[in-house]
């Protein structure tokens, strides 16, 4: 016998799993007898109730965003198109006109986008309050400051991003990502049903009712979408909390010292044109065209910051970034996509992985479709729990209250027999 079919029967037979840990191979042998099922039970059911709604919308919104980008594109209308008409405004006049709408806050970000009949974005931040502006450049003019009810996208992104908490919806957003991350470890160990029946668990049975369907749904659709709902709720937490994980990469992969962030203001000299910074970064870098363009808007971070992007490109490109002194108007540091290390690829990755921006329509397609996965499950959770636990609850509740107004009918009515009794 070959020592690969020797220890494939030893592993079925739950041998060789560990002979120092009796509650390992008890678990492994028949996990539904052993402590560790019912205490992972215990938290996969009671933080499933409690984050379920949370997961449901986060899910719904985030398979409706993967094709935001397009959807807008294609059928933009409303306040964001603009009458391309008349001579379109500098980059500079765009950012005054800003600062002028938004007294005591700063410019942070305009987007210069691609197509010439489209406003700009314009983000400008006062502390921790941050407000997203359309702004029409051929005037200049402002069109609307956008809010969450400014459209069905705004209200979406809102939601999925931020819980229309601003930072704080973000930090909250974090711990969801946390908190969806334990469901499926907890449920993957929940799946385990033993050696012999786990190519059982595998598969979607037919022809057994609803119930039995619904938990087929709820255990072998969790297996199999185990490593995309994972992967989901680790790159949500990233963004609201991103030092951990760039502490990690760091210590396996290299990354790229970062850009200086601070260049120190020229006495007299205020900052130079925006015009003029996006010029310089074309200068270094020929044949791109600016996308985001980033302008000093902390004390810690008076730097400026132009994204490129190839003028031949819309989706699924890697930004050159530019770092200039924005007081100076000159180029610091180029970072193009080519000099990036492997630790900057993988973080690079998790906005990719997160928003599936790669590969194309196949990619976007399987991520709206597998991004309903976490609300389906609570979905399907939810329904177990109500057959299992809430139903009989409600039928014993209803038992009760019938019969309590059945006593109470019954003395009621025994009062006015008695009360006509006493008349006659």
């Amino acid at each position: 016998m070959s020592t690969f079919v020797r220890s494939a029967i030893q592993l079925q037979n739950g041998a060789g799993v560990t002979g120092r840990t009796p509650w390992l191979q008890s678990f492994w042998r028949e996990p539904q007898k052993t402590r560790l099922r019912y205490w992972t039970f215990q938290i996969h059911l009671w933080a499933g109730v409690g984050v379920g709604l949370y997961i449901l919308a986060i899910s719904l919104s985030g398979s409706a965003l993967v094709f935001r980008e397009e959807l807008e594109t294609g059928f933009l209308t409303g306040p964001r198109r603009v009458e391309a008409a008349g001579r379109r405004a500098s980059l500079e006049q765009v950012r005054q006109l800003a600062a002028a709408e938004f007294p005591g806050y700063k410019v942070a970000w305009i987007r210069d986008p691609a197509e010439q009949d489209l406003a700009h974005d314009v983000w400008v931040e006062k502390g921790e309050d941050a407000r997203l502006a359309w702004v029409n450049p051929y005037g200049p003019a402002l069109v609307e400051e956008v809010g969450a009810t400014t459209s069905v996208w705004t209200f979406l992104q809102d939601l999925h991003f931020y819980l229309f908490a601003g930072r704080v919806g973000l930090l909250v957003n974090g711990a969801g990502g946390l908190l969806l991350g334990a469901l499926c470890l907890t449920g993957l160990i929940l799946w385990w049903p033993g050696p012999r029946k786990w190519r059982r668990a595998l598969k979607l049975r037919s022809g057994k009712g609803w119930k039995r369907l619904n938990w087929d749904l709820h255990n072998a659709g969790g297996f199999w979408t185990f490593a995309f709902v994972a992967m989901w709720s680790l790159t949500g937490a990233y963004f609201a909390f991103p030092q951990p994980f760039v502490a990690a990469v760091q210590a396996v992969l290299p990354l790229s010292a970062p850009p200086p962030k601070v260049a120190e203001p020229v006495e007299g000299r205020p900052m130079a044109p925006v015009d003029a910074l996006v010029q310089k970064a074309l200068d270094a870098a020929p044949g791109m065209r600016p996308d985001w363009i980033g302008l000093p808007h902390h004390d810690d971070e008076r730097l400026a910051t132009i994204y490129l992007v190839p003028r031949d490109e819309r989706d699924g490109h890697e930004s050159t970034y530019v770092h200039m002194d924005p007081y100076r108007a000159e180029v610091l540091r180029i970072d193009r996509p080519e000099d990036r290390t492997a630790g900057d690829r993988a973080l690079a990755l998790f906005a990719s992985l997160h928003f599936g921006t790669f590969g194309g329509w196949p990619v976007k397609v399987l991520w709206a479709v597998l991004g309903l996965t976490p609300g389906l499950l609570f979905v399907t959770g939810f329904l177990m729990w109500w057959n299992r636990v809430l139903s009989k609850r409600w039928r014993r509740w209803r038992r009760r209250a019938r019969g309590g107004a059945e006593e109470a009918s019954g003395r009621i009515g025994a009062v006015e027999w008695t009360a006509r009794n006493e008349e006659v």
